[in-house]
């Protein structure tokens, strides 16, 4: 079972996921006040037929980039006003991403303003319970949006994914009646903080959630009121001003592990971690590997131990794009595929969607990992984490 922590660390707010006694994820507040998931209403300053694309203003002085093919807005005009939502933050030189394609997440569904589908998460892999799903969110259909059933929807009752999609619709259509009638640059819904969303994420395999923050408790505690009032017995707020928070549950040595380049395995050997601009690349070394077995076994044994410290550094590092690792060599029929099979499971863990590509002309073994957020080290340019040991 896992505990969730948010608390203070190296200057940001920081939510952890402790599960099993090891640190699995740290999401910090971006320190440059992220707009992903606000709502504006926005008006469409230019059109750009040659990319397929409108540029429209939604906050003063604030302009993103708009895709009118993947929106489905062709028809769109200059001069016109209409919701749309932060998909992605301006990097460098390129503007926000933004879409008309609302949504509103819940426990177990996420409902959408624009594509107006119905589908269950690919995580569920269950026949039955798939059609189970797909039935549930038929039945309650409403022409006006789409919906998902999300991972957590498994084996949740009709009636809890009903009322769910009740309260989420309650929401949606609130944003969509005052963008009819709010000037354009207004924010009609503020994202939710990123611990929320955590929160929700693994809301049902989670024993304990805990912070030292005032302002957090109250939106944690409206959070579990509103949409998971079975489960606000796991929230408690620390107290404890002999001992910070993060010391308990030692968030300084998980950060910096895992902004560090070597990543050491029980065995003796190490990973090096390498992102760069175009691609990350992961390098699998035997280091002080001392164990008596065969060359064969005790190479296989290494990136056995290799294949899950990769698999759970993309999570806790949130690494994005082209994954490259750099297994050592094995030569023993049959060992490849093991370890192939053996890594496809572990990534299968990660709830953001990763696949395993291939093995590479070179050996090198290729997976690619959709781009969540932004990876945990940029958080920490202007905030750098030094290594002397301090406490957060």
């Amino acid at each position: 079972m896992k505990t969730i922590v948010i608390t203070d660390c190296r200057g940001l707010l920081t939510a952890a996921v402790i599960d099993d006694g090891r640190v699995s994820r740290i999401l910090p507040e971006p320190p440059d006040n992220s707009l992903v998931g606000n709502i504006y209403t926005g008006r469409v300053k230019h059109i750009v037929p040659s990319i397929e694309a409108a540029f429209i203003e939604f906050a003063p002085g604030k302009t993103g980039y708009f895709s009118l093919r993947d929106n489905h807005r062709e028809d769109l005009r200059e001069g016109e006003e209409l919701a749309v939502q932060v998909a992605r933050d301006a990097v460098k030189t390129k503007e926000p991403v933004l879409s008309s394609n609302l949504s509103f997440a819940g426990r177990f569904t996420v409902l959408t303003s624009g594509r107006k589908n119905r589908a269950v998460s690919s995580k569920i892999t269950d026949d039955g319970e798939r059609k189970r799903l797909l039935q549930v969110l038929t039945e309650w259909m409403d022409e006006d949006f789409g919906v998902i059933a999300r991972t957590e929807a498994s084996s949740v009752p009709e009636e809890d994914i009903r009322r769910e999609l009740e309260y989420l619709r309650g929401k949606a259509r609130e944003v969509l009646e005052k963008a009819k009638t709010r000037r354009a640059g207004t924010l009609l819904r503020e994202a939710e903080p990123e611990y929320i969303r955590l929160i929700r994420g693994n809301l049902r395999d989670t024993e304990r959630i805990v912070t030292n923050r005032a302002d957090c408790r109250e939106n944690i505690v409206r959070f579990l009121l509103e949409e998971a009032p079975d489960r606000k017995e796991i929230f408690s707020f620390y107290e404890d001003e002999t001992l910070p928070l993060s010391s308990l549950y030692r968030l300084d040595t998980a950060l910096r592990d895992a902004l560090s380049p070597k990543v050491w395995l029980k065995s003796g050997g190490y990973l090096v971690i390498e992102p760069t601009e175009a691609l990350t690349v992961i390098d699998v070394n035997t280091g002080k590997y001392s164990g008596r077995k065969a060359m064969d076994e005790a190479i296989l044994k290494v990136n056995m131990e290799a294949a899950e410290e990769a698999a759970r550094q993309l999570t806790l590092r949130n690494l994005s794009g082209i994954i490259l690792i750099d297994f050592i060599n094995m030569r023993r029929p049959g060992d490849s595929e093991r370890l192939m099979d053996h890594l496809r499971k572990e990534l299968q863990k990660d709830p953001v969607k990763t696949v395993l590509v291939d093995i590479t002309a070179l050996g090198l073994v290729e997976i690619t990992r959709m781009k969540v957020e932004r990876p945990l080290a940029e958080n920490y340019i202007k905030n750098p984490v030094d290594n002397s040991g301090s406490s957060c």
